[in-house]
């Protein structure tokens, strides 16, 4: 499945999917002859960076607990498609950490901090939380 840079506000996963990445079709947003990544690639850095920020976020019953894919969408500004869509491209990036129906995808989750340094060795967000960028290293 390919997804493309026409689904992210952020300019380093487009970088990255415009330098790794082909010229086809997405099969999230349905943006045509645009550059898109194979989700399924090995190494995949997306799906690195994507699953990093996933495991910033736990299950909650707080009173402002989110849906994960509303969550990232809102606090991030990640992505530019709507919520499902979010959830779609997700749940796929994270597919080899998290099983499609875990809690954090169905359940509200909180993010357990509100850091802007190092969330894993290869990542660092580069602004704070609602101008949020990826720096791969």
């Amino acid at each position: 499945m390919n997804c493309c840079v026409e689904c992210f506000n952020d300019t380093h996963i487009r970088n990255t999917i415009e330098q790794r990445g082909t010229i086809g079709n997405c099969d999230f947003c349905s943006s045509k002859g645009v550059p898109v990544y194979d989700i399924a690639a090995s190494p995949n850095p997306l799906a690195d960076m994507i699953i990093s920020l996933v495991q910033s976020y736990s299950v909650s019953d707080a009173a402002d607990a989110k849906l994960l894919k509303t969550a990232l969408h809102d606090d991030w500004n990640i992505f530019t498609a709507g919520g499902e869509t979010v959830q779609a491209l997700t749940m796929k990036l994270c597919s080899s950490a998290y099983r499609a129906d875990a809690d954090i995808f169905l359940k509200r989750s909180l993010s357990r901090n509100s850091m802007t340094k190092i969330f894993s060795g290869s990542l660092e967000w580069s602004e704070g939380r609602a101008g949020a960028s990826f720096l791969i290293q």
